[in-house]
């Protein structure tokens, strides 16, 4: 009931990791379909011990499905008070619920923790596949796919910490103007 997938490299592009490789990806370490890192100093030819993700959200809840990144890449932040930190979207279950999350790391991949996170509770709407952009001014735009159709999608001012309400009040908005 488990399988590797759902690889989102990053490339650090800051600070004393420049150049590494890093990819978060759905892991079966041990059994458990939770996300798992492996990077790379030497472009891709040898790749390091595979770690787990530490998926438990800021306010202690742990998902109660599997957590899977991206599809997509992960992103470096290049602006503001978390320049350098790495963030990788990721979706799963968390208390019942579809939701997505923001997979933190503010030392240059070595480590990983749960930053914002965001469920259907949240506005409604289902998703799954994610990914993250940051903006010209540093904000983090999280786009995500409603398997009912069309797109859904959340902000975060705080290097991803956290997801802000949109204009309707709710965290996750569908097909709103960006």
């Amino acid at each position: 009931g488990c399988s590797a997938s759902g690889a989102s490299p990053v490339s650090i592009t800051e600070g004393d990791d420049a150049g590494d490789v890093v990819v978060v990806y759905l892991s079966c370490l041990e059994g458990v379909a939770m996300p798992g890192v492996v990077r790379s100093t030497d472009d891709g030819r040898t790749w390091s011990t595979p770690a787990t993700v530490d998926v438990a959200t800021a306010d202690g809840r742990v998902p109660t499905s599997r957590v899977v990144p991206g599809p997509g890449h992960g992103i470096g932040l290049s602006l503001g008070a978390h320049k350098g930190r790495l963030v990788v979207a990721a979706w799963g279950e968390l208390a019942g619920a579809r939701s997505t999350f923001l997979l933190l790391s503010d030392d240059g991949g070595r480590s990983w923790r749960s930053g914002a996170s965001a469920s259907e509770a949240d506005g409604g709407r289902r998703v799954d596949e994610s990914i993250v952009v940051e903006g010209a001014d540093g904000t983090l735009l999280l786009s995500s796919r409603n398997p009912t159709g069309g797109r859904t999608h959340a902000r975060s001012v705080d290097g991803g910490e956290s997801f802000v309400a949109g204009p309707d009040g709710n965290v996750l908005e569908v097909n709103r103007e960006l």
